[in-house]
């Protein structure tokens, strides 16, 4: 089989509980599509995680048939709003339990209702809007192709590509920023107004190697950290103005290149892009109830967080229920665990096993040459030092100022991270992509969906990064 494999840091096999079970008990049902295989190893200090290259493309076409009339797209996204609020609401009810008041078999219903709740959520979401990132851009491609009505040489139409191609919709991280900016230029500032901003957004440092959120503190002292005016005047500004102008620069170019009729299909792209946005809202609400209740549990286990975050739900009831659990189970999870998921349902391999099963199933390809391609997110073009992560703590760990962030992809918790780069490469993602997203609100040039720099850059290498082509490539001074 071929698989589509991304990388990133190692995450904990219980955090991608409701990914997993989500994926395994809902995805083939809420899709309409067979189910798409995926494995998740987790080995040393590195995730690679692949869809099964056939199935996802099939899913890819099968929601753009769905989606293919206004009603379609109602209907599809509508199921989207709804799975998302009732995962959220269970996530909400969870947070209001003291968990310590719990018996075990309360916490274990706690555990099991959340997985019903939000399971379905992840189930379809999670696989639905990776195969649109697989999909949709060679499709917006070939719609743009197919309704153009002069021919246009190769350079000129991936800029226009490019610029056509960025969602106009607001992110979370600038509507954080917009309430920040707008709370510190306020003349007196209350403690519910730093409880209302609190309230809103603690979540958005969340992410599958982080589930520590921010505290109502820290929302604090960023505010006070704003002492210049009228640069936050400025900033705001700044902020509000720029979805406008992406949609006034896409009006100009369809009207230019007399493209009214993909429309339709850039008005999708932002739909998407706001789901992708909802989702990870989603996932670390979610992630981050399920990581309380196995906090309580590990309290009472009195075993090491760490220790519990490597055994599955059922064991770690089993361990409640008997006051032990199997710590040979944990020494081989964490040398090396492998969750399959195929038509024949949810495998789980650990250790040797683990290894053994990986290698039978994805052929790792040891790459070579000293450049890469993929779809320039954000134009621009930099030379920096690589530095390649693996991992949010590997980021942290590396990244200076200007150096070049390579990465299998980012997530919200890499935000401080890349303020700090002077371009952004990843292997995966598409127009939607959080990488894409957040390059274009920080103005930092980035290339995405390389499939390959990981494998190709070594940390401390010199690369030059056209954005505005979508190539990177080593240099010798």
């Amino acid at each position: 089989m071929d698989w589509l494999t991304y990388s990133r840091g190692t995450i904990y096999p219980n955090w991608f509980t409701l990914a997993l079970l989500g994926h395994h008990e809902y995805s083939a049902k809420l899709t309409g599509a067979p189910v798409v295989e995926s494995i998740f190893f987790d080995h040393g200090p590195k995730l690679i995680f692949a869809w099964g290259e056939k199935r996802i493309r099939v899913l890819g076409r099968h929601t753009m048939k769905l989606c293919a009339t206004s009603l379609g797209r109602k209907k599809h996204f509508h199921r989207f709003d709804k799975l998302i609020k009732k995962a959220i609401i269970a996530a909400e009810k969870i947070y209001e339990y003291n968990l310590r008041d719990c018996s075990n078999g309360e916490l274990i219903n706690l555990y099991i209702f959340l997985i019903r709740e939000a399971g379905p959520a992840h189930g379809l979401l999670n696989v639905d809007i990776d195969a649109f990132d697989v999909h949709f851009e060679d499709f917006l491609r070939n719609k743009i192709k197919e309704n153009l009505k002069k021919p246009i040489n190769e350079e000129e139409f991936q800029k226009f590509f490019e610029a056509i191609s960025i969602p106009a919709y607001k992110t979370y991280l600038n509507q954080e920023e917009e309430a920040v900016l707008k709370l510190a230029l306020k003349k007196n500032i209350t403690e519910k107004d730093y409880t209302g901003l609190y309230k809103r957004y603690w979540w958005t440092g969340l992410g599958w190697e982080n589930l520590t959120p921010h505290s109502e503190k820290y929302f604090i002292s960023r505010i006070k950290r704003i002492s210049d005016k009228a640069r936050a005047k400025k900033k705001l500004k700044e902020i509000r103005a720029q979805q406008r102008e992406i949609k006034n620069n896409r009006s100009r170019l369809t009207k230019k290149y007399k493209l009214e009729k993909i429309s339709i299909w850039l008005e999708f792209l932002d739909k998407y892009a706001y789901y992708h946005e909802a989702r990870k809202e989603m996932q670390v609400k979610t992630n981050h109830a399920l990581y309380l209740i196995m906090l309580e549990m590990s309290r009472r286990l009195k075993i090491d967080e760490e220790d519990l975050n490597w055994l599955w739900g059922n064991e770690v009831f089993e361990a409640l229920q008997k006051g032990k659990f199997n710590r040979k189970e944990i020494i081989k999870g964490k040398q090396a665990t492998l969750t399959l998921i195929d038509g024949n349902g949810l495998k789980v391999f650990r250790g040797k096993a683990a290894v053994k099963k990986f290698r039978s199933e994805i052929k790792e390809n040891i790459e070579n040459g000293n450049e890469v391609k993929g779809f320039g997110a954000m134009p621009g073009k930099v030379t920096g030092t690589a530095k390649v992560c693996n991992g949010l703590e590997d980021a942290l760990r590396k990244i200076k100022r200007r150096d070049v962030l390579i990465c299998g992809m980012t997530t919200p918790d890499y935000i401080a991270v890349m303020k700090k780069a002077a371009a952004i490469i990843t292997d995966e993602g598409g127009l939607t992509c959080h990488a894409a997203i957040v390059s274009r609100e920080l103005k930092i040039p980035c290339i995405v969906g390389t499939k390959i720099a990981t494998k190709i850059f070594e940390d401390n290498d010199i690369v030059e990064v056209d954005a505005t082509k979508g190539v990177a490539k080593i240099i010798k001074l």
